[in-house]
């Protein structure tokens, strides 16, 4: 978890919206898309800013893109469509964090991403 004070306003703000629109209890949120409590409850009063990794996984959960979890799309856009229509956006916002990481980070996620990709295209043949 790393603590960013300005970022962390928008992201509790989305959390805690969406979680209401959801109605979702931060236990619930939790075990949904499998994040510790004691972390999900940093995120949500604003103490920390979850992690790209994280931010995925709670877009996933909520059902919203991570575009909007991002702060890329406004709040009342949180029923946009989770589809191939929101990819350019999605580009935008993992640019952002890609952009945001330190060179050893940077190259810490190539790799992760390149591995993902050839062992998707093992497993599937291609």
């Amino acid at each position: 978890m790393e603590k960013n004070e300005n970022a962390a306003v928008s992201m509790s703000e989305r959390l805690k919206y969406v979680m209401a629109k959801r109605k979702l209890s931060i236990t619930e949120l939790s075990r949904l898309a499998n994040v510790p409590f004691s972390s999900l409850s940093g995120y949500v009063s604003g103490k920390y800013v979850p992690k790209l990794e994280t931010v995925c996984k709670l877009a996933s959960a909520m059902g919203v893109s991570i575009a909007w979890m991002a702060g890329e799309l406004p709040l009342e856009d949180i029923d946009t469509p989770v589809n191939i229509s929101m990819k350019e956006e999605q580009e935008k916002a993992f640019l952002k964090y890609f952009s945001s990481l330190d060179y050893g980070q940077q190259a810490i996620l190539f790799n992760s991403i390149k591995g993902l990709v050839y062992s998707d295209n093992v497993s599937t043949g291609l």
